[in-house]
């Protein structure tokens, strides 16, 4: 976890808003951003994902594998995944997850986390 419940929502919205500055600054180089979205607050996740793309003028969402142990096939990311596919938009999923998890047979926790 990367933040106490109730500090993510805030850490996305600095994050985007960074990536979106980088953006406009260097349009050169950056052609466009994905949004990071606070995913153990669903509801909050959606606000943010509405606000990157329609304000910031993100071109997508970055979403991990692994939320707090949860997958992303529960009922509650439903609504994030039908407002993305209305929007048409691209996904980047990144893999995650805990070190208890091992990698190979022969380790008791994976290595490197991937």
């Amino acid at each position: 976890m990367l933040a106490a419940p109730g500090q993510s929502p805030h850490l996305a919205r600095v994050g985007n808003d960074g990536l979106a500055e980088l953006v406009a600054l260097h349009p050169d180089r950056f052609p466009a951003f994905v949004a990071s979205l606070p995913m153990d607050d669903p509801d909050a996740a959606l606000r943010e994902m509405e606000r990157a793309l329609d304000i910031l003028g993100a071109r997508g969402i970055q979403i991990y594998t692994n939320v707090l142990g949860k997958p992303l096939d529960g009922a509650e990311f439903r609504s994030l995944f039908d407002e993305a596919a209305r929007r048409d938009i691209g996904i980047w999923l990144h893999p995650a997850r805990y070190d208890t998890f091992p990698d190979y047979r022969r380790e008791e926790k994976s290595l490197y986390e991937i």
